[in-house]
């Protein structure tokens, strides 16, 4: 709770905040681990709202090895940018993007679901069956696969 506050305490010295959350690859959702949901952590979650709620200005980067579903994220960021575990100059090309020295025209490369009623079980792999991916699916999505609303220019954010 002490490290919310300290990030609440600086979003609202600053003009823009910068929140990262997501996954590492080497806790879950890696080959021989299935991660155990697809919402990112509640301690993730509680940092995001309460940044944007001092700082209406934040952008959420979520680094990330798959997709998340995002209902309580939903709206209040005014921009979400998302990244894999590129490399080691992904420090560099996210401070590029966001600084408005670069601005990529990236779409997402998998669809993102509203939630995981939307799954079939785990261990059935039946994608026509169970009407997965984007070419089969039907319903309602949050982000669908080739998805890019974010326009980043320097010094300004939108969605």
């Amino acid at each position: 709770m002490e490290a919310i506050q300290q990030a609440v305490e600086a979003a609202r010295s600053t003009q823009v905040s910068v929140v990262v959350v997501g996954n590492s690859p080497y806790i879950n959702g890696k080959e021989e681990i299935d991660r155990p949901s697809l919402l990112l952590p509640p301690s993730q979650v509680e940092l995001v709202k309460a940044v944007c709620e001092a700082n209406p200005n934040t952008v959420v980067v979520i680094m990330g090895s798959y997709p998340f579903a995002l209902q309580e994220l939903k709206g209040i960021a005014r921009a979400i940018v998302y990244m894999t575990h590129a490399g080691q100059e992904l420090g560099n090309a996210l401070a590029d993007v966001l600084l408005g020295y670069y601005a990529p025209a990236g779409r997402l490369n998998m669809t993102w679901y509203e939630d995981e009623s939307q799954l079939p079980d785990i261990m059935d792999y039946d994608i026509i069956q169970n009407c997965m991916t984007y070419i089969y699916h039907e319903g309602p999505v949050q982000y669908a696969f080739g998805h890019c609303l974010a326009r980043i220019r320097a010094g300004s954010f939108f969605v």
